[in-house]
Formats: C-alpha cells, sequence, structure tokens
C-alpha cells in the first residue's frame, strides 16, 4: 500500500514584527502525509511507502522542505524540481511572546509575497501510483487536482480529501460547483467556515445533506476545538473535546492531526477486516464510542502540537540560515520599509490613473442598468431614491447623492446599510429605488439589504456582471428587479485600508452617467484634473511645509467644515483620518456650526481647522471664514476651481491626494495602519446586522 499526498509544497516561515523565529515544511497535504507515516510506524502489522507527488522550486526553502521529508521517512522521488520558481511560502505572525497571531501568505516585514497562484502539480500522475489499494491525501478540487482524481476513480484508489478554502469554486455556478465536487471519497475532511459555505450555496439547512455531494462513507466536519460532527455511513455524532482549557502557543496543524487520526484508524480497521472472516456489514463502520476514542487520543496529540511552534509532532522549527535570511530580506527591502514605510497608499496613488482609464474603458456605455437609472431619473420625478455605502464605498455613495439632487432635483437621501434595514420604509416602498455602492458587490451587509422590500436595486460594483448575478442567486436573491452597473476591469486589485479606486472610479461612472457624457470624455476630464490637482496640492505642501509640520503631529484633533456640496469631499477626509488612526476628528456642517458648537472650538481650540468650499463664495462664508481666523492654530481652506458637479468632483480628486501628502509628511503608509486581532471580529462579520 502506498500513501500519496497530492500537492504543491510549502514552508512555513515563523516570524514577528522584527526577524524570522524559524522555519519547517507545512501545506496541509504533506503534514497529513507526515502524521500518518508516523501513526503507521507503530503497527508492525502495515506494510506501506509515504510519497509526496508534487513540486516546489530549486530554492533553499525547496532543499529544506525535500530534506526533511526523507528524514521522516518520505519518498520524494515524485516531486518535481521547478528550476525558474520559487517555492511557495507561508508566514506564521508571532507576538512578541512567540505566539501565534495570524497566518498570512506576505512576509510580516516587507510584505512580499511569495506565493504563485495556480497549481504546478503535474496532471499526469505515473500509472505506477494508481492502485486501488492506495491512499490519496489532497487539499484542493481545482483543475489539476480534478484530473489527478478522475484516474485514481479509474483505479478505484481512496481519496481523502481536507477542503479547508473555497478560493477553487467561489465564482463559479452551482451546477459546475456540485460537478466539480461529486465524487467517490474515501473520507472528506471540512473546516466549519468551508462546511457553511457549502451549505448556503447549495441551499441545504443541515451538514448531513452535503453527503449528497461528497459520496464517503466518513464526512468530518471540524468546529474549531471544541467539538467535531462527524457522519459514517447513515449515522451522524457530535463528539465533544471536554479539555478545551490547555495552553495553545500555535494551533498550526492541529486539524492536519486530527483528520489523521481518523485515516489511520480506517486504515488499520480495514486491515484488520482482512484477516478475519464471516464479518457482518454493520462491523465495519465504527461506532460513536470508537469514533470517540479516536478522538480524544487524536486531542491528547493536540495538546502537545499546539503547546509549541510548528504544526508536526517531533519536529521542531529550524533556526533560519544567512543565507536564507539574505534572500527572505534584503537589505534594499528593509530599508524600503523601514524608511519610506508607505508602500500601499503611494501605491494605490501611482496605479489611479491606470486603474481609472481600465475601468472606463472597459465599462460598456450600451449597459441596460446605467441607461435604465439615467432614464428614471430624468422622467420619474416621483421616484424616492436611497444611495447605500459603508466604509469607502459610503464616498461614491455620498458623491452621488449630491450630483443626482443637484442636476435633477429629486428626493434622494444617504444611507448605511444598517440604517436602511432599521428604517421603515412601507409606505413608499412601491416607488423606493435603491442605489448600493459595494466593492465587491456582495458584502454581507449588502447582501441582507437586497433580500429586502424596493421597487427597483441598482449596484454600482467592480464585480463581474455575470458572476455577481450567480453568487446572487445562490443567495436566494431575487435578481429580476436588480440592476448592476460593473466596472469590472482588467487592472491590478487595490490593496489596503484606505480605498482610493474604490471612490473615484464609482464616482465618475455616476458622473458620465449624470452628466451624459462619453467614457472617452470622462478619462480626459480626469487625467487633466489628476494632473492638476496632484500639481497643486504638491506646491501647496511645499509652500507651507513647516506650518504643516507643526499642524499635523500625532494626536491632533482635527475640525472639518462643510456645506451640502461639499460634503461628499467631508466624508471623504474624514473617513480616511478615522480609519487610519492618525487623529481624533470632528465634522460641522457651516450654519450648524452656529448653533453653539463653537464654544468647544473656543474653549478648547482642535490643532487643525480644514475648511471645504466650491468656487462661489456666500456672505456667510465670509463671516464665518473671519471668525475661524480668529480662534483657529492651523486654517486650511481647501476651495475648487469650478462650481457644481464639477467642483464637487475637482475637491475629491483633490482629497485622495491630500491624505497622499500627509502620510509623505508623517512617514507613514496609511493604507497599511495597525489593529488588534480583537478588531477583525467585527470586522470580519459576516452575519445578520439586525
Amino acid at each position: 500500500m502506498k500513501i500519496i499526498g497530492i500537492g504543491d509544497l510549502v514552508l512555513d516561515v515563523y516570524m514577528n514584527e522584527k526577524e524570522i523565529i524559524g522555519i519547517t515544511s507545512g501545506m496541509s497535504f504533506s503534514n497529513v502525509i507526515y502524521n500518518i507515516t508516523r501513526l503507521l510506524k507503530e503497527d508492525k502489522n502495515i506494510e506501506f511507502e509515504s510519497i509526496i507527488y508534487g513540486v516546489c522550486g530549486n530554492d533553499i526553502s525547496g532543499n529544506i522542505i525535500l530534506k526533511e521529508a526523507e528524514e521522516s521517512g518520505i519518498q520524494t522521488k515524485y516531486i518535481t524540481i521547478k528550476a525558474k520558481k520559487d517555492t511557495r511560502k507561508f508566514y506564521i505572525y508571532l507576538d512578541e511572546n512567540s505566539n501565534f497571531i495570524a497566518s498570512k501568505k506576505k512576509n510580516y516585514i516587507t510584505k512580499k509575497e511569495s506565493w504563485y497562484s495556480t497549481s504546478m502539480v503535474k496532471k499526469d500522475i505515473p500509472e505506477e501510483l494508481l492502485s486501488k489499494e492506495n491512499i490519496y491525501v489532497l487539499g484542493s478540487v481545482s483543475k489539476n487536482f480534478r484530473d489527478i482524481m478522475d484516474k485514481i476513480e479509474e483505479v478505484e484508489g481512496k481519496v481523502c480529501l481536507d477542503l479547508g478554502q473555497t478560493a477553487s469554486f467561489r465564482y463559479i455556478s452551482l451546477s459546475k460547483l456540485k460537478e466539480m465536487l461529486t465524487r467517490k471519497y474515501y473520507i472528506v475532511n471540512l473546516n466549519e467556515r468551508v462546511a457553511k459555505y457549502l451549505l448556503t450555496r447549495f441551499g441545504y439547512n443541515e451538514y448531513k445533506e452535503l453527503k449528497q455531494i461528497f459520496l464517503t462513507d466518513m464526512l468530518i466536519i471540524t468546529k474549531g476545538k471544541e467539538e467535531i460532527e462527524i457522519f459514517v455511513k447513515d449515522n451522524n455524532y457530535i463528539l465533544k473535546n471536554d479539555n478545551i482549557n490547555y495552553n495553545e502557543k500555535d494551533p498550526s496543524g492541529a486539524g492536519d492531526l486530527l483528520f489523521s487520526h481518523y485515516i489511520v484508524a480506517n486504515i488499520l480497521r480495514e486491515n484488520d477486516m482482512k484477516t478475519k472472516k464471516d464479518i457482518k456489514e454493520e462491523s465495519q463502520y465504527f461506532t460513536k464510542q470508537e469514533l470517540e476514542e479516536i478522538y480524544n487520543n487524536a486531542n491528547e496529540e493536540i495538546y502537545n502540537l499546539v503547546s509549541k511552534l510548528g504544526a508536526r509532532i517531533g519536529v521542531d522549527i529550524k533556526k533560519p540560515t544567512e543565507e536564507f535570511l539574505k534572500i527572505e530580506n534584503t537589505e534594499e527591502e528593509l530599508k524600503e520599509v523601514k524608511e519610506k514605510n508607505i508602500h500601499k497608499l503611494k501605491n494605490a496613488i501611482e496605479k489611479l490613473e491606470e486603474r481609472v482609464e481600465s475601468a472606463l474603458l472597459n465599462y460598456n456605455e450600451k449597459s441596460e442598468a446605467g441607461l435604465e437609472l439615467l432614464k428614471d431619473l430624468e422622467t420619474n420625478k416621483n421616484q424616492k431614491y436611497i444611495c447605500i455605502g459603508s466604509g469607502g464605498s459610503s464616498i461614491p455613495s455620498e458623491f452621488t447623492k449630491t450630483i443626482i439632487n443637484n442636476t435633477f432635483g429629486i428626493d434622494i437621501q444617504t444611507m448605511f446599510p444598517k440604517e436602511y434595514l432599521e428604517t421603515n420604509t412601507e409606505k413608499y416602498m412601491e416607488y423606493l429605488n435603491i442605489i448600493c455602492f459595494s466593492y465587491s458587490g456582495s458584502s454581507p451587509e449588502i447582501v441582507q439589504l437586497l433580500n429586502g422590500k424596493y421597487n427597483n436595486a441598482y449596484i454600482v460594483t467592480k464585480a463581474n456582471e455575470e458572476d455577481l448575478k450567480i453568487s446572487l442567486e445562490e443567495k436566494n436573491i431575487d435578481i429580476s428587479k436588480i440592476r448592476i452597473i460593473s466596472y469590472n476591469n482588467e487592472s491590478s486589485k487595490e490593496r489596503g485600508f484606505l480605498s482610493i479606486e474604490g471612490i473615484i472610479v464609482p464616482a465618475l461612472i455616476m458622473y458620465m452617467l449624470v452628466e451624459k457624457k462619453k467614457k472617452e470624455d470622462i478619462l480626459e476630464l480626469f487625467k487633466k484634473q489628476f494632473e492638476k490637482q496632484k500639481e497643486k496640492v504638491e506646491n501647496y505642501f511645499k509652500e507651507n511645509i513647516e506650518g504643516l509640520k507643526k499642524a499635523f503631529k500625532k494626536k491632533n484633533i482635527i475640525d472639518i467644515y462643510y456645506d451640502n456640496y461639499t460634503k461628499p469631499i467631508m466624508c471623504d477626509l474624514e473617513s480616511k483620518i478615522v480609519e487610519t488612526g492618525i487623529y481624533r476628528c470632528s465634522t460641522h456642517e457651516k450654519k450648524n456650526f452656529s448653533h453653539g458648537r463653537f464654544i468647544t472650538l473656543e474653549k478648547y481650540p482642535s490643532d487643525v481647522q480644514i475648511y471645504l468650499k466650491l468656487k462661489k463664495d456666500t456672505k456667510y462664508d465670509d463671516e464665518l471664514l473671519k471668525y475661524l481666523s480668529i480662534y483657529s492654530k492651523n486654517l486650511i481652506i481647501l476651495e475648487s476651481d469650478e462650481e457644481n458637479n464639477n467642483g464637487i468632483l475637482e475637491l475629491l480628486i483633490y482629497s485622495q491626494l491630500f491624505i497622499y501628502e500627509i502620510s509623505k509628511l508623517l512617514k507613514k503608509d496609511l493604507s497599511n495602519p495597525d489593529y488588534s486581532e480583537d478588531s477583525m471580529k467585527i470586522y470580519r462579520y459576516n452575519k445578520e446586522i439586525i
């Protein structure tokens, strides 16, 4: 019997924010093969070979992995070594006490990624590795792996599938997904996140229904360290872990170790059955008591595993060599990170023109959704509109509300998704249209509100129209009343905490519709404005650098003054200031400020006052600015050169560049702020919000 692990090999790199602590072999399928090999060695009645059929780079990382595999008794002759590829690396982030924080594909310090996206495992698995007696361990259902499984299926080999990610099938139709997953498996192991995703996609209510997809006599669903749900033949059991208060330093490999124990238990069971006669069918399958015993034995090993760094029992992480460190963190990269430290925001600004051009030129001007919205705005004056967005998407939402009201004079307002869901709209539901802004198009809160009542819903998004329709349909949303305005493009994806492209592109798309201009004209307009505002903001910072250095110190307080026309810019600046954590920020509608808000300014003056205005002056603007000049420490006036919608767009572009200049002043990447793991619990919250 051969135990064969199939996949791309990975080196786990353990590091904190200052240095690399250690390195060792990783990846689920490889961890499982290691565990099975170790556990089966204890049984002298089993004859087996352990093999990895996979791929790695011809580099230091690949050599480390090959050596560790051979030392563990795993054959490596079927591993393809790629000359011009770096071995995949996974980074385990540690705190100052060397405890696990997170696992990511990017170097903690340089943010450099050593991960190729498409598997390089050859689909033409050698004939000598194909047999009915063999056990195969895979962790993916992407194309190459499905081709391999087809060949395994032909010889009736036993496939153990450890499915921990949804990336390979997230954006395909339901029928294709079913076709992709459905086949005979020996054992299937799913974490709860993947299992829940599949329930939603297939419209199932219970985990047991997944056995319609995964044709297996054993399906395991892991639910953290507290419990597992396991399906054996026609029975299902929930197994509880009574000892969860153990010292956990590093959870890496815990799920792989559990899966390994159940695979080994099945191998031993089958071997035992071969030596016995007159075996009843029911005795082939595990009882609850037996499953619990396996679970408890696995947990005893897991307690020991997670108390140290590393994903394998009996293997300690190794200190990296000087040669490895030199390649991993070059002096130039470390210098750039340490001194410049504004990479993500810098990239977002430098790539903005390219991304805008790609989005606009790929936009379909004959898109029914855009034309239908424009027609409704022009003709149906009794319609009510609500623009909806959160985070960065709330800015193009506010911008759209302002220019639509400015142009058409119709009833329109903005809301956050939770606000909308909590608002009673029953009396005007028949003529209510919602315009949703979402970079992905399918954020949980957007999906939730799309399940509600409305006349029509428009979604302005970067998502591909057809992919989004499939995704929404599979979430049981009626798409007959949904219109998708997609600016899907071929440019690179924007990275970082701050939204730049995600603000400017949808704003330009809506400006183009409202102003009834051609996309080529909008592109030309943007390019001119972008260069103009870049020069304008750079000159402003050069001319006022000493004052700005004093104004924009850490822990300062900022006041922003706005009116109806400049509210989108206020929302943008306030959002970027607050989301980066650089300053405290208060906002004031200009006239509302006169109703007693001046008292706080006089008693506790803020450090910076930003005054937003379009070209046209009002007498009240003059009066308010006179007052602020007396009581303000640093008064900054951001004024457009144009009026109306043109002026609003101008200031919105200026705002992106203004924040970038502040980031350069502070020598800090404002698109890569510090935050706690606790905050990620609310950031990634994907359940119902009301």
